[in-house]
């Protein structure tokens, strides 16, 4: 998702660990590896500062795919002191590394003001939440990238 990053473990050679290739039989995936780093490295020297812009700018736009195809799911959450109380919140999250996710959460109100009467959310409630909650995804993974 972070191709900026990715780019960055390329120069470095740390993008495939050479434990990576042990037990293959034959050189021929490490080579076709190698030389895709080669041309990596190669195009960087010559073009370090548009290909690094370029880059940054896959990494953000990875950033809107991931949040505006992720998954979400509205919860009741009760209200711990008034438990007849009932709240919605709209929820999300795009995996961000190998078992970690980045959750946002969006309160939208009261059941008996966002619901109808089978408790599904409202039609004019829900454009607004999942926009909130995907730009919420956006900043959270911008932050991450920053930091």
């Amino acid at each position: 998702m972070n191709c900026l990053n990715d780019y960055r473990q390329i120069l470095d050679d740390r993008y495939i660990k050479e434990e990576a290739f042990y037990e293959l039989e034959t050189n021929e995936i490490k080579a076709s590896v190698d030389k895709l780093v080669y041309e990596i490295k190669s195009l960087s020297r010559r073009h370090q500062d548009s290909f690094e812009s370029l880059l940054q700018c896959m990494t953000e736009l990875s950033f809107y795919k991931h949040a505006l195809t992720m998954k979400m799911k509205v919860n009741m959450i009760p209200d711990a002191k008034i438990p007849e109380r009932v709240y919605v919140q709209m929820r999300g999250s795009v995996p961000v590394k190998k078992g970690e996710r980045v959750w946002v959460g969006q309160y939208l109100g009261k059941v008996e003001e966002v619901c109808d009467a089978e408790g599904k959310v409202l039609r004019h409630i829900s454009p607004k939440a999942r926009e909130a909650v995907v730009k919420k995804v956006i900043e959270r993974l911008k932050d991450l990238q920053m930091g």
